[in-house]
């Protein structure tokens, strides 16, 4: 095995040494920082949330830089190290020492890994710096920041070039090296820089001038007003304290997305190992990047058919009917919302009775916190009746006939799904609001509302918990009896999340309370005056005070005002997946029931296969919502999304799994090859 790592290295400093892979990452993160030149008048963030479109869009743009580069240089390193050794034959002089080709050929992919992977972090630092200086129309281009790093990539040149012509050193692999250093220096003085200050500092038409020392965030000042008046004091500027952070305007969080578009790149090297043990480069770039297209549309191509289901839009209905000769309790569907963001993780469980005891569909949630009911059937009820609500339980569907009478199909329109459900989606919409209204309130009130017991860890082996605890298994016992059905059955399902579940009711309780204060205290809120002592503070002090109570207290009403609309915000629609018997919706261009599939072995299978991009082409990451809710709207700052390391660890198996599949395809295809 000692000459895989051999092999790895020159194919490495082999790759490195090709002029085309220092052009492409010295331009990938120029272009990555251009992108950040131009305002696109996105005006901003929104009212509901803190998305930039500016920001945004420069993002975005950088992602697909980083991406799009990084294909281009996997395509032309495999055939440089692959196909064109086999062309010249110092393939087959290698192999004719004692290396296996198994040897040879993961040697060459490691060096590949190896060569991505050192363009990858150039590409990082210019999407970091893309972000730090990207702006929108109401702010300026970091003008400084950007010539500082025109200035660190021509040094890193003019470095290569002058050991070149004393030390006659290749040019190209050592100022690949001096490059990553670069680059790293210039990130770490580029985030020293204040990007307003340096903004004074090159352009004074706004009535103010800084100095070049006032551009490092380790002074006090940031600029100055000339005096108007001979012999007068300039207005010094004080650098608040945010502007002397290293890391401001930096989203960290896009280091992860841009690991998950590494792992696409050593895929994608995998494809272009195995297509350059007989092709060249032309057709393997062909090969990749329709591989590369067909994986970014697997979704919508083999998604949908792999996991059958169909979604019932406003205006539609379903209809089901029960497998034949079966009686009793019957696992119809799955229902999961759609078209809402904070509801796009739910799946709803439907049970739809059949026999003689009692007539219902029962919904409970999958995932998530689990919630369930027994409601025993009602003679000749329509579908909106029988509807019982309390703490901890979802709403019944009743879908009964007449008494005693097997229902042999049902129908559920759109409308009547949404209605029934109502309460349950606007619950869960309303849980990060819960939250994050009960910590701005102990920001406002800390006295009104300490630390519960309840929040705490300690909360499960509590009396109170008990107490609750035995009161909730007593409810679900009884109405287990009422509808003839064995509570033991179902008791793991619906004690599984029950901390979870008495916890949102005291969150609720809280949330209640907090509203009765702010209604009791309304004036001294909107003057910013509630608890307010002005003993030993000074005017400054007193009315920064006001100033923050009054837009927290604002903040705040904001919220409740979100928590306490009837409606949820978006496009709500249903996806419904089968189970058992047989689940039709209507086709409104054809005006015609049709049936909805469970989904194709034919579709899973090719779907598995075909390398699904989308599992790391994350642009669209969400970023915590609870978090976000609790920043005052004018203090937003606008994140790309935050992607949990054990996503990132989930999809580096995804990946090892495929370039094992593709190495094994690439060794039995070089395996086959006569090389003479």
């Amino acid at each position: 095995m000692r000459k895989v790592p051999i092999i790895a290295l020159n194919a490495f400093m082999e790759l490195i040494r090709q002029p085309v892979f220092l052009l492409l990452f010295t331009l990938a993160p120029l272009l990555c920082v251009a992108l950040a030149l131009p305002s696109y008048f996105g005006f901003g963030g929104t009212t509901t949330g803190p998305v930039n479109a500016d920001l945004e869009t420069t993002k975005d743009g950088a992602l697909m830089v980083a991406f799009l580069s990084g294909l281009a240089a996997a395509v032309l390193c495999a055939t440089a190290s692959i196909s064109r050794e086999i062309e010249t034959g110092t393939a087959l002089a290698v192999l004719s020492k004692p290396v296996g080709r198994v040897h040879f050929l993961f040697g060459k992919y490691l060096g590949i890994v190896a060569a991505l992977t050192v363009g990858a972090y150039l590409n990082l630092i210019g999407v970091l710096l893309a972000s730090r200086m990207s702006h929108d129309a109401y702010t300026q281009y970091d003008i400084v920041g950007t010539i500082t790093l025109l200035i660190v990539v021509a040094l890193a040149y003019l470095a290569g070039g002058l050991v070149n012509y004393f030390l006659q050193k290749p040019f190209v692999p050592n100022t690949v090296l001096y490059l990553v250093v670069a680059m790293t220096a210039g990130f770490l003085i580029i985030c020293a820089q204040d990007k307003t200050a340096a903004y004074y500092f090159i352009d004074d038409s706004a009535g103010i001038k800084a100095s070049f020392w006032e551009i490092w965030k380790w002074t006090d000042t940031q600029g100055y007003y000339p005096p108007r008046e001979a012999g007068a004091d300039p207005e010094i500027l004080p650098k608040l304290p945010e502007d002397k952070n290293l890391w401001q305007d930096v989203d960290f969080g896009l280091v992860p997305l841009n690991v998950l578009i590494l792992f696409a790149l050593w895929t994608i090297g995998a494809v272009a190992v195995a297509c350059s043990t007989r092709l060249k480069w032309m057709p393997t770039m062909i090969i990749c990047i329709g591989v590369f297209m067909a994986g970014m549309m697997s979704d919508y191509l083999l998604g949908k058919a792999s996991e059958g289901g169909g979604a019932i839009s406003p205006g539609e209905y379903l209809s089901y009917e029960p497998p034949p000769r079966k009686g009793g309790v019957v696992d119809a569907f799955i229902i999961e919302p759609r078209g809402i963001k904070r509801l796009d993780k739910l799946e709803y469980q439907v049970r739809i009775s059949t026999g003689r005891k009692h007539e219902g569909a029962h919904l409970r949630r999958e995932k998530g916190m689990v919630k369930s009911r027994w409601v025993a059937a009602e003679s000749e009820a329509p579908l909106t009746e029988g509807i019982m609500l309390d703490a901890g339980a979802i709403e019944n569907i009743n879908i009964s006939g007449g008494a005693g009478q097997r229902k042999e199909s049902v129908q559920l329109e759109h409308e009547e799904l949404r209605l029934l459900m109502r309460r349950e989606l606007k619950d869960r919409w309303n849980q990060p609001l819960n939250q994050a209204i009960i910590s701005v309130a102990r920001e406002i009130m800390p006295s009104e509302f300490p630390a519960e017991d309840w929040e705490t860890a300690a909360f499960v082996r509590s009396e109170e918990f008990l107490t609750e605890k035995d009161k909730k298994i007593a409810g679900w016992k009884q109405q287990a009896e009422q509808a003839g059905e064995d509570y033991s059955q179902r008791e793991g399902e619906l004690t599984a999340n029950l901390i979870d579940i008495i916890r949102r009711e005291k969150e609720e309780e809280m949330v209640q309370e907090i509203y009765l204060k702010l209604d009791q205290n309304e004036v001294e809120l909107r003057l910013g005056e509630y608890e307010l002592d002005p003993s030993g503070k000074s005017d400054d002090d007193i009315e920064e005070f006001k100033e923050q109570q009054k837009a927290r207290y604002e903040h705040l009403q904001y919220l409740r005002g979100q928590a306490q609309m009837d409606t949820l915000p978006g496009h709500l629609s249903f996806w419904v997946r089968p189970q058992e018997g047989t689940v039709r919706k209507l086709n409104r261009r054809t005006g015609q029931d049709e049936p909805i599939s469970r989904g194709s072995s034919a579709a899973k299978f090719l779907y598995v296969l075909l390398p699904n991009w989308q599992l790391f082409w994350l642009s669209d990451a969400v970023s915590p919502e609870e978090e976000e809710l609790k920043v005052l709207r004018q203090d937003i700052e606008f994140k790309k999304g935050t992607v949990s390391w054990s996503y990132v660890l989930t999809s580096l198996f995804y990946v090892l799994f495929y370039v094992g599949l593709m190495l094994c395809g690439a060794f039995w295809l070089f395996e086959k090859r006569e090389l003479s």
